[in-house]
């Protein structure tokens, strides 16, 4: 025999399967309600208690005031802008060719005289 676990009446188990830890379906959704109001009520505590708390703390002036950031991190300093080259650098740049990779125009093979 053993004992409902919402209950706490007697029941017999079965012979085959898994342990039945309440006597029947109403008393396992009863427990399961109860469970999940028992943990509402906890949270619902939890939250009331760290807003008591917090209310002390600005009252006292302990808390973090409404400028104080807290525990931020500093914001990232932005990259350094790019550096344009000069008049000059920007001359002796050899420009490819977008049809052959690695090739200067002048280097280019002709496919026909010009005319001579």
């Amino acid at each position: 025999m053993t004992t409902c676990g919402h209950c706490g009446e007697a029941f017999i188990q079965s012979a085959i399967g898994r342990r039945a830890r309440y006597c029947g379906a109403t008393c396992r959704k009863k427990a399961f309600d109860k469970r999940r109001l028992d943990e509402a009520v906890t949270a619902a505590m939890a939250r009331g208690v760290m807003a008591e708390r917090r209310r002390a703390k600005r009252e006292n002036g302990t808390g973090p005031g409404v400028g104080d950031r807290g525990n931020e991190t500093a914001p990232a300093t932005p990259p350094a802008a790019p550096v344009r080259p000069s008049a000059a650098a920007r001359a002796a740049i050899v420009r490819t060719s977008r049809r052959r990779s690695g090739m200067t125009a002048s280097a280019m093979p002709t496919l026909w005289d010009s005319g001579q």
